[in-house]
């Protein structure tokens, strides 16, 4: 009887160092800092998410987290330091060694105190306490010539510079399509991409915008497609001085990696 001791005195001493070593094998997931407050719909994605997910107070960070604001939210972040996460903004957090970094996407942030975080946009390290690059949506330079336009028989051909007026009374109203986007962005919880969206309106002697159509799209969000034609139904170019006419103007939306 006494080998029977002695063997349950092995098996003892081998599943005491066993289940030992297995929990110091499994070492938790590291969190980096939190969510201090939120305010509004915040969404997060982690390295290994495949979509973003709407967050509460106390979320836990990690590693090469993102962390995006809709068009009327904000979140106080603690990642090595205290910084607010202004509303239409986007950030990567990463921690290189014990140096905790903050990657700005789009939108800005307001630091409470410069401390020891590094901070950088577009590639570049930041060393102010307030920081703001473009929004979340950037509407990318378009080539003129893919602005189509069609003039009643009875005008005059218009000239290049119209287009150019076209594009830079749309580029005075990004941030109104930026929320058209981030809303429709929530909607999707961040299963959607960049792509392109072609309108098609009228614009008239006085430069008001009327009877927007959604002539082709990436995207098949009809509240989306809504918003816009709202956004371009408000729309009116001043001074303009060119013929009545039917406008094709594509909208291309580019998300920030």
């Amino acid at each position: 009887m006494k080998w029977l001791g002695v063997l349950a005195l092995i098996v003892g001493l081998f599943l005491f160092f066993a289940t030992d070593n297995l929990k110091f094998s499994q070492s938790p997931s590291t969190t980096l800092g939190k969510l201090e407050s939120v305010e509004g719909e915040v969404l997060v994605k982690g390295s290994k998410d495949s979509f973003f997910s709407p967050v509460k107070s106390g979320q836990a960070l990690s590693d090469n987290m993102k962390i995006m604001t809709s068009f009327d939210s904000r979140t106080m972040i603690s990642f090595g330091e205290n910084f607010l996460l202004k509303a239409s903004s986007m950030v990567r957090l990463e921690k290189v060694d014990k140096q905790y970094q903050v990657h700005i996407l789009s939108g800005g942030v307001n630091r409470k105190a410069i401390g020891k975080t590094l901070f950088f946009a577009n590639g570049e390290q930041q060393n102010q306490k307030e920081i703001n690059i473009g929004g979340v949506v950037e509407l990318t330079q378009i080539p003129i010539q893919e602005v189509s336009l069609n003039v009643e028989s009875s005008e005059k051909s218009p000239q290049a510079f119209n287009k150019r007026q076209i594009y830079q009374t749309f580029k005075l109203h990004q941030r109104f399509i930026e929320k058209c986007f981030i809303k429709h962005y929530s909607r999707q919880n961040g299963q959607t991409q960049s792509g392109k969206v072609w309108v098609v309106f009228n614009v008239f002697k006085k430069g008001k915008l009327e009877s927007p159509q959604i002539d082709k799209s990436d995207f098949s969000d009809k509240l989306f497609h809504d918003c816009l034609k709202e956004v371009v139904s408000r729309v009116q170019m001043k001074n303009y001085k060119g013929p009545t006419m039917q406008i094709k103007f594509p909208i291309n939306i580019e998300l920030p990696e």
